[in-house]
């Protein structure tokens, strides 16, 4: 069984992240997390496709969660994403303390 978890979530990032599909980051995460955050969303497609998994966070069939540092205090910074068939949404960012 966690074998099989593990799969799904590690063969659905891979796919998607070697390839360039577009990342669409949602209003509420752009103004509520992002803008005060001071977040670039370079930052956040950088996470999502260079960051970590966090297989403890991620739902299936298509809620995964990264984190990468970020910045000179080397932050985490968290992306929760959701995976379409066309494009990567991005829910919510935020920075881990």
């Amino acid at each position: 069984m966690v074998k099989k978890r593990q799969r799904w979530y590690r063969e659905l990032a891979q796919s998607r992240t070697n390839v360039a599909y577009p990342v669409v980051i949602s209003g509420h995460c752009l103004v509520d997390k992002m803008i005060p955050l001071n977040i670039e969303e370079e930052a956040v497609e950088a996470a999502i496709r260079n960051g970590s998994l966090v297989p403890e966070k991620c739902e299936e069939p298509d809620k995964l969660v990264f984190v990468s540092r970020k910045g000179a205090r080397d932050e985490p910074l968290v992306v929760v994403t959701c995976f379409r068939s066309t494009h990567i949404k991005v829910l919510t960012v935020y920075l881990e303390e």
